[in-house]
């Protein structure tokens, strides 16, 4: 009726419309000079929702600490497990370098055997060629 201007007019909608929704629109205007609604939340609401932020953060936080504990206990039961493959590797290493001399030894022990058995054959038949000799008369 007074000819409002366009601004006027932008502000009267506004204000009805604050009074009707939980989130406040203001006038903005961009560089084009438009004006256009900019809806902003009311301090509470956005006071409230940092703070949700806040205990979700804090919820992250701890969650990410609960991972970083297990991921130290599961290193410190690998390093574990890996000295003990070690130390197992270490002994079967040992284990078959016994198991190779165990080996030598025992073909160094059946060669003893053949070369023993070849020296009684040898004397056997030294004795029984002396036993010959000893039973022929000499013929002089």
């Amino acid at each position: 009726l007074n000819k409002p201007s366009f601004s006027e007019i932008i502000n009267k909608h506004l204000c009805t419309y604050r009074e009707k929704q939980s989130e406040y629109p203001v006038l903005a205007i961009n560089n084009e000079n438009h004006a256009r609604p900019l809806f902003i939340r009311p301090l509470q609401n956005t006071l409230n929702h940092l703070e949700n932020a806040d205990r979700n953060i804090l919820s992250q936080k701890e969650l990410l600490q609960k991972q970083l504990n297990s991921i130290n206990l599961l290193e410190c039961q690998i390093s574990e497990r890996d000295k003990w493959v070690n130390d197992r590797n270490t002994w079967i290493k040992d284990r078959d370098q016994w198991i190779q001399d165990r080996d030598n030894l025992i073909k160094t022990l059946q060669q003893q055997i053949v070369d023993r058995d070849r020296w009684i054959q040898d004397r056997d038949e030294i004795i029984e060629m002396y036993k010959q000799n000893i039973d022929k008369k000499p013929s002089f």
